[in-house]
Formats: C-alpha cells, structure tokens, sequence
C-alpha cells in the first residue's frame, strides 16, 4: 500500500522569499504563508515553504510580503537542536505555485511586482503555454 502526502494551501506571504544556494549549488527559496481559518476556530495557520530551483527562483523574483499564492506540494518534517532540545519543524515543500492575478485589493500594499524578462517569458511560456501580451508578467 502507497502513503499520499499531499497539501494545497492559500494565503498570504509572511514575508519576503529568501533564495540562498546549496552546497551542491542548487537554489532553495524559502518564505511564510499565512493562512485564515474560518469558523468558530478563526485564527491563522502558518506554514514554512521551500521551493527549489528555477520555481524558487521565480517565485524570488515576483512574489513579495502581502502577495496571494496557492501552493500545492507535499509535507516534509526536519530536525534540528535548539537549546540543547530537539526541536521538529515542518516545511511544505512545493512543487506548484499559483502566482494568481495582481490586483490592488489582493495584494494590500505589497510592493509592485517587476516585469518579467524575455528569458523568464520564455521558460514560463514552455512550462505552461502562450502568456498574454499586454500583462509582462507570467503568472
């Protein structure tokens, strides 16, 4: 029998994503997405995103705190000490990312997002078909 590991989340980013190199030298771009909960138990969940290589890399480049994502991936616990304790962490480890539409009200002040590359167009553009013209910006 195969386990499933599988989660799709919507929200906001927590703050701004953080792409730093491997020792190998494979990118990794980390950020928070904070997701509201509804109902009588309204509050937020928190979730710790890892992104690799070129996706972490476009998501470095256009996505900013404030920004609305839906990410779908799966989740993989890692562990480390911290204070003489053993501590778990759990990070959603995304394998897509939905950049979604950038409207005003969406993205509540987060900063303008850059108009894509040719370069990025066109990698963009294979992954997942004809981009608009007049939008400059692949997602």
């Amino acid at each position: 029998m195969s386990s499933i590991n599988t989660i799709t989340i919507s929200g906001r980013l927590g703050r701004d994503p953080e792409t730093r190199q491997t020792q190998s030298g494979k990118s990794i771009c980390s950020f928070s997405v904070a997701v509201d909960r509804r109902g009588k138990d309204a509050g937020t969940d928190w979730f710790a995103v890892t992104v690799w290589e070129r996706l972490g890399e476009l998501c470095q480049e256009f996505l900013a705190k404030g920004r609305h994502v839906t990410i779908s991936g799966r989740m993989q616990s890692r562990q480390y000490e911290k204070d003489g304790q053993k501590v778990t962490a759990w990070d959603l480890v995304a394998n897509d990312v939905d950049f979604g539409p950038r409207t005003d009200a969406q993205d509540n002040g987060a900063p303008p997002r850059r108009q894509a590359s040719q370069a990025t167009r066109q990698t963009v553009q294979q992954a997942w078909g004809p981009l608009p013209e007049d939008d400059g910006v692949p997602f």
